[in-house]
């Protein structure tokens, strides 16, 4: 994998949204595609299918979401793949 500046502007620009109150804004921008993932804080917050991850969201509504970031890496390989830490 290498670094990957697209996707971590992606990851930040989605950060913004959500501290602006447009969470269900970053929820459509994610794929319909067969093995999207979010992955949470906790171990256990894995949330597979574009369906999961907006019952995830969904109780979020329009509220913010403040989001800090010490260190954000992403990582890409090939031109579909990509994930990244914060």
């Amino acid at each position: 994998m290498q670094p990957c500046d697209e996707l971590k502007n992606l990851v930040l620009q989605n950060y913004a949204k959500e501290g602006a109150g447009e969470v269900m804004a970053v929820v459509e921008s994610y794929s319909r595609q067969d093995g999207v993932t979010v992955l949470g804080t906790d171990p256990k917050e894995w949330f597979e299918g574009y369906d999961a991850i907006q019952k995830f969201y969904a109780p979020v509504g329009a509220s913010k979401l403040e989001v800090n970031v010490d260190v954000l890496k992403a990582y890409c390989e090939g031109t579909s793949a990509g994930r990244s830490t914060g």
